[in-house]
């Protein structure tokens, strides 16, 4: 296929890449591969945009403002997870990684009557090698589909998706929930931000069986399975799945919206959660206070947002089972599967309690109020790895 030579359009401040079949329209900046703003459902009367786009998106940019922040949306790929404020191998690596923070660059866009596809690259000067991620839609389909090939590497690396949701302020109106988990766990000091750059009501550095009762600071606990809560903070926690978990997913249910956000991933691959609820407790420019309320699901493998140098250390994720990074060899590409998506709900489904294949491209999402919700997705991919025609 010929390479892409259409102009890319300013949206929300950033040029974009734009993807469309009649059911989804998803746009992708071309700076950090940022997948926002996305549009399901476009070919009914009621679409849906689940994906957050921060208030300085379109304001003048900010000398002090890191380009990351600048275009800061939706969903996007990171390698290395985490601030990377250690070095690693005497190699600084910027905050989430080079594919976070650099240009990416048109391979490939295809379209065919089964869907169409974009596939984007960017070498990676701090880690070596290069990525090339590949975006498909599927007509029909309420999913985006996402695989991102890391080729030339080698060592330990700490890749990890990053979705950001726009969620109502209205206290408990999105519900959270998690494939069956081993624990989860509050963010070390190291990665938690000084009290005068945001405000947590969790407790640094701690264990608990499960993200319903996560310790806080006053010396109680809190569900942290619904969001917003009261305080305004900004509070960071893992969820880390059962190890024998084959296929794990993330959602986040919006009754009142009638819609399931849901993330399907290789547990083997990223084995961690980790959960970022920002509800106006962040300070420092830009955010000063009015990121909320927004709901991060980060499918990742690291420890915690720390970045690769802890990561591929022995640490207390480790510890307890919980592989931190990935080790490459040489020679050999690492292949990261990801699919993403919405499906609506009956006023009666509750919070999502399971989802599971259904046969053949379908997925069957369960509520915990007794709902079945049957989904065209083409689930294979997180095992097969290919969509023929869209993403080989």
């Amino acid at each position: 296929m010929a390479q892409a030579h259409t102009p890319m359009p300013l949206i929300h401040g950033q040029n974009a890449f734009v993807l469309a079949t009649r059911a989804v329209s998803a746009a992708i900046t071309r700076f950090g591969a940022m997948l926002a703003p996305v549009t399901f459902f476009a070919d009914s009367g009621a679409p849906i945009m689940p994906y957050s786009i921060p208030p300085w998106a379109t304001e003048p940019a900010l000398s002090s403002v890191p380009p990351l922040l600048r275009a800061l949306r939706g969903d996007f790929m990171c390698s290395a997870f985490g601030d990377n404020g250690t070095p690693y191998d005497g190699v600084v690596i910027p905050p989430h990684g080079d594919t976070a923070n650099g240009g990416w660059m048109v391979l490939e866009k295809r379209s065919t009557a089964l869907g169409t596809a974009l596939r984007l690259a960017m070498d990676l000067p701090t880690q070596g090698g290069r990525c090339i991620g590949t975006t498909a839609l599927i007509e029909g389909h309420q999913f985006v589909y996402q695989r991102h090939d890391f080729e030339g590497l080698s060592g330990a690396i700490n890749p990890g998706h990053h979705a950001m949701l726009a969620c109502s302020p209205a206290l408990g109106s999105a519900l959270l929930s998690f494939s069956p988990w081993a624990f989860a766990a509050t963010s070390p000091q190291r990665a938690a931000l000084t009290e005068n750059k945001a405000r947590s009501q969790l407790v640094p550095g701690k264990f608990a069986d499960g993200p319903a009762a996560m310790p806080t600071v006053n010396n109680g606990t809190v569900d942290l399975t619904s969001f917003p809560t009261e305080e305004r903070a900004d509070d960071v926690f893992l969820v880390c799945s059962k190890p024998t978990a084959a296929l794990a997913w993330s959602a986040a249910t919006f009754p009142a919206r009638g819609y399931a956000w849901i993330a399907l991933r290789r547990a083997a691959q990223l084995p961690s959660t980790l959960v970022w609820l920002s509800n106006g407790g962040r300070f420092e420019s830009p955010w000063n206070g009015r990121h909320a309320p927004v709901l991060a699901l980060e499918d990742i493998i690291g420890y915690f947002a720390s970045g690769l140098a802890e990561s591929a250390q022995h640490n207390a994720l480790v510890a307890r089972g919980i592989p931190t990074c990935l080790i490459v060899t040489p020679g050999l590409p690492i292949l990261i599967p990801y699919i993403q998506g919405l499906v609506r709900i009956p006023a009666d489904f509750g919070r999502v309690a399971a989802v599971e294949p259904a046969g053949p491209g379908e997925l069957l999402v369960l509520g915990a109020g007794g709902g079945r919700v049957a989904t065209p997705c083409r689930w294979e991919f997180l095992t097969e790895l290919c969509i023929p025609g869209l993403c080989e």
